[in-house]
């Protein structure tokens, strides 16, 4: 869902990234180099890595969807005739596949970022990992950023 430019503006992106603190202090001449940068900054969606997990693979999915509290439910849905029953059960089994994601998604994203910044204490940079739901659309404004040195 897109919002207005003044909506976005107010409500969901930070004053820091907002203003080019540079333009107002030494006026826009002196840093128009730099509009590209800003304007990358704006429309990023990824805060920190490249290639940090943005969902969870398909594999991780299919073993939570094996789950037996899931199983039991599904099997609860085949035996029942009530249709708002089967809604509820339906409801509660999306309601734990969901929340088994979010969880694994965290896990995952911490385990990344625990080892990324392992390496780049060694100086070495993050590969990333096949399955690990993979870079974003943002992914080479992140990439950019990260290799871009004042």
């Amino acid at each position: 869902m897109g919002y207005s430019g003044p909506v976005f503006e107010n409500d969901y992106q930070t004053a820091v990234v907002r203003a080019n603190l540079a333009a107002i202090a030494f006026g826009p001449k002196a840093v128009r180099r730099d509009e590209t940068l800003f304007n990358d900054l704006r429309n990023m969606t990824l805060t920190r890595d490249e290639g940090a997990p943005i969902k969870v693979s398909e594999a991780q999915i299919a073993k939570f969807r094996e789950r037996k509290d899931i199983a039991k439910l599904r099997d609860e849905i085949q035996h029942t005739t009530d249709k708002l029953e089967k809604s509820r059960l339906r409801g509660q089994i999306s309601s734990i596949l969901e929340t088994c994601k979010r969880l694994q998604l965290e896990q995952d994203r911490q385990a990344y970022f625990k080892e990324a910044d392992r390496l780049r204490l060694q100086g070495l940079e993050p590969t990333p990992t096949p399955g690990m739901g993979g870079p974003g659309i943002a992914a080479p404004v992140a990439a950019c950023l990260s290799r871009w040195r004042p």
